[in-house]
Parts: structure tokens; C-alpha cells; sequence
């Protein structure tokens, strides 16, 4: 318990320790996107907290049963049953046990998938997510608890494929809640400027050009499509123009100035670099390879 502090091991005490595994992850098993480094089910009582400053890890908290209260970054949450919250450790924090007593299933984790995964998860500021399905969802945590019993190179790819499972779980609850608290009208609106973006991809589109008959202000739409679609408008319409252009370098003998303009390149130069930029390979290039199969 390394970077533990002592108010941390004392409050410790005031838990009854259901499960608690530790691992200590090898440099091969850090490599993965996710790790655990250690996990368990604890039964705390009304005088158990934990505080720290910094913990170099992420971590889960899943109520079972009784009420917890986390502190992190100006946020206070109240943790009932069957919520879930995911923390980032590496800001100073608090929970403890804000009842008679609170059942969690718990478990910290790192990896290169959790640094790229939480930001989407909360893009704003934490929050607790209510589970869809407890038991298939305690399940699953009860399976990455066991998992960390073994310390063979096959155990912990399985546990990082779960601990994606689960966090992508999580990710999906969280934006049906965000498309339920908005009544829906974001989605439909996302998805029309979207049909519009496929329509039109072959012509000049500015972002008013995509809202012109939306009501929905300029700031409010780049939030709510960078949300729903992983990226930014004018991002996605990148994407999409270079995967037509693909189709059409890999079916047609066009020129590849005008499969650029074709696809919404009104410039060769600006076509090539934007195609470079997204694959590593100028296009004549990527057409290359394809022409030798």
C-alpha cells in the first residue's frame, strides 16, 4: 500500500473486509490497456473515511447496499444503492460511509485505456450512474475480483477485457441518462445534422449550414455532437469526406485531384495532406496497395 497515507490504513479498520485482493502488475502487464492493482467488497461503518491527496490509479465504487458520500473536485455525491461512480485518484478525494453502514464492491485500476476512457466517461465533472442491470453487473465485478487471484499473463488480459466491458457498460448508461435528462431532443437533432453531413459531404459545409433549420444555438450543437459522436462536427465530416474518398480510390481510375473535390477537397494539396494526416499514406500511395492484391 505504497502511497496509501495513514488515515487511510487506520480508517481501514472501520471496515469489515468481505474480499480485498492486491496484485502487483509486471511491466509486460502494464503494457495493456487496463490493470488492476487491487480490489474488494468492504462492509464499512458510520465512522469509516478515506481521504487522500494523490493515489496513482483510477477507482470504482459500486454500492451494494447503505450510503456512501464522495468528495472529489468540488463535487459531492451521494452513493446509494446500486450506483456506480468511477474516480479519478490522481485529485484529492474523500468517501466514507454516510449511513449505519455501506456495502461496496471496489477496485482500483490503471492503463492506457482508463487515461483515454474516463474523460468520455465524465467530460465535465463526475457522476454517479444508476446500473441497468445490478446483478449481470455485479457479476461481472465479482469476476474481475476472482481474476485477481492469478497472476498469469492470460488472467490479466482477461481482466483487462472485462474491466473495458465494464467501463463501456458504464459509458452507455451514462449517455442514455444525459439523452433522457434532455428529453431526447439532442439525439434526433445529431442525427439529422449527420444525415445532412452524408447528403452534402461533396460540397462546401460549414457548421451553420448544419444547424440552419435546428433549433439549437452553435455552442450547444458542437457540445452535444462532440458527446454523442466522439468528435467535433467539422471533425466528422473529415472523416467521413476521406473514407468516400477511399471508397473511390480503391473502385475508380479518377484522378485523385478530382476524387478530392469530389469528396469536399476543394484543393488537391489540401485533399493530400488532410488524406496523409488521417492514414500516414498520401493517397496515390494508399491506392497503390490496394492496386496490388
Amino acid at each position: 500500500m505504497g502511497d496509501f497515507s495513514r488515515r487511510e490504513v487506520l480508517a481501514d479498520s472501520l471496515a469489515k473486509t468481505l474480499l480485498w485482493v492486491t496484485t502487483t502488475p509486471s511491466t509486460m502487464v502494464k503494457t495493456l490497456p487496463f490493470y488492476l492493482l487491487e480490489a474488494g467488497c468492504f462492509l464499512a461503518d458510520p465512522n469509516y473515511i478515506i481521504q487522500r491527496e494523490y493515489h496513482n490509479s483510477y477507482l470504482l465504487l459500486y454500492t451494494r447496499n447503505g450510503q456512501g458520500t464522495l468528495k472529489t473536485q468540488g463535487v459531492s455525491l451521494s452513493l446509494g444503492p446500486e450506483s456506480c461512480v468511477v474516480l479519478d485518484c490522481h485529485k484529492p478525494h474523500e468517501y466514507c460511509c454516510s449511513g449505519e453502514e455501506w456495502e461496496f464492491l471496489w477496485f482500483h485500476f490503471g492503463g492506457s485505456g482508463a487515461d483515454t476512457l474516463y474523460p468520455l466517461l465524465y467530460p465535465a465533472q463526475v457522476q454517479q450512474s444508476m446500473v441497468e442491470n445490478p446483478l449481470e453487473f455485479e457479476e461481472a465485478l465479482r469476476d474481475i475480483l476472482g481474476l485477481a487471484e492469478y497472476d498469469d499473463m492470460g488472467s490479466c488480459v482477461e481482466t483487462s477485457a472485462k474491466i473495458h466491458t465494464l467501463l463501456s457498460r458504464l459509458l452507455h448508461a451514462r449517455l442514455n441518462q444525459e439523452q433522457r435528462d434532455q428529453k431526447g431532443t439532442y439525439d434526433r437533432e445529431i442525427s439529422w445534422a449527420v444525415a445532412y453531413i452524408k447528403e452534402h459531404y461533396g460540397e462546401p459545409i460549414t457548421i451553420d449550414d448544419m444547424i440552419q433549420t435546428l433549433p439549437i444555438s452553435k455552442f450547444h450543437f458542437i457540445r452535444c455532437f462532440r458527446r454523442l459522436m466522439g468528435v467535433p462536427p467539422y471533425s466528422y465530416l473529415t472523416n467521413y469526406r476521406i473514407n468516400m474518398s477511399k471508397v473511390l480510390l480503391r473502385t475508380t481510375q479518377q484522378p485523385v485531384a478530382e476524387i478530392g473535390q469530389a469528396c469536399g477537397f476543394q484543393e488537391a494539396s489540401n485533399f493530400i495532406a488532410h488524406f496523409k494526416k488521417h492514414t500516414g499514406l498520401r493517397p496515390s500511395a494508399y491506392r497503390r496497395i490496394f492496386l496490388q492484391e
